[in-house]
């Protein structure tokens, strides 16, 4: 099973990367700057897992 962090799309900003991968792993800081490769992974049906360990959690963030 191929899993892709976004710190290593952000090495190459190819989204050639995402080709087979089954899930995209995106630390919780930088979420804000991966929109492109989030809307790209759905349409590859890749899983979206976000790591939120250490971040202050905000109400009505997912909502």
């Amino acid at each position: 099973m191929k899993i892709v962090h976004f710190s290593e799309f952000q090495e190459i900003e190819d989204l050639a990367i995402l080709d087979g991968a089954r899930w995209l792993l995106i630390n919780h800081q930088d979420l804000d700057n991966a929109a492109a490769v989030i809307f790209h992974s759905e349409l590859l049906d890749i899983l979206v897992g976000v790591d939120h360990r250490g971040a202050k959690i905000i109400d009505g963030l997912w909502q």
